[in-house]
């Protein structure tokens, strides 16, 4: 009994344990639309309310890129979701700041604000696919919570420097990623174009 006494002494006396982050699990699907999910969300929390900014492309637990028009009219603090965590609570939130820019490019890329907000999925980074090759995404749904939806397409090719695919995009597609039909990241998404837009800047 001593002993139980003592060891619930120095439980109570030991220092509190940082929160463990644990990953939304992404919904179930064939493994193409599952990985197209696995991107990030960028909101703008200012001190009148939490603004829905668009997408970023994680490609490390400490790098993401996105488009520069993105985060460019932020005025609060940027954080950033899983993209298929609507209902995803703080324990899942990643501040971040920009840390680089490429205005010709519309590129930015973002870093979390300490080591302990680390992105909790990422992409690996492969080449730019052959023309013709099959492509995925996501799209944002102009819904409430901006539902994230998996899209297909195909890789046009490159032309007046950039690249072209026929991935559908709304308002928040914006820095999401390009994947291959490997799950890889090869582009991010700049051009936010109708909806059924043949061609998509990447």
């Amino acid at each position: 009994m001593r002993a139980l006494a003592l060891t619930l002494a120095l439980l109570l006396q030991a220092p509190n344990q940082p929160e463990i982050r644990v990953a939304p699990t992404p919904p179930s699907a064939v493994p193409a639309a599952r990985a197209s999910l696995l991107g990030l969300r960028i909101l703008d929390v200012r001190p009148d309310g939490t603004y829905f900014m668009g997408s970023a492309c994680p490609v490390g637990g400490f790098a993401a890129y996105t488009a520069l028009h993105v985060v460019a009219e932020a005025t609060g603090q940027l954080v950033a979701l899983p993209a298929h965590g609507v209902q995803a609570d703080t324990k899942t939130a990643s501040p971040v700041h920009v840390v680089w820019k490429d205005e010709a490019h519309d590129l930015a890329l973002i870093v979390p604000d300490g080591s302990e907000y680390a992105f909790l999925y990422w992409y690996t980074v492969g080449p730019v696919p052959v023309m013709g090759a099959p492509v995925s995404g996501t799209l944002m749904l102009p819904t409430e919570g901006n539902m994230a939806v998996p899209v297909f397409g195909t890789y046009y090719g490159p032309g007046d420097g950039w690249h072209w695919v026929s991935l559908m995009v709304g308002p928040g597609s914006s820095g999401s990623c390009a994947l291959d039909d490997q799950g890889r990241a090869w582009a991010i998404v700049s051009q936010t174009a109708s909806w059924g837009n043949p061609g998509v800047r990447v």
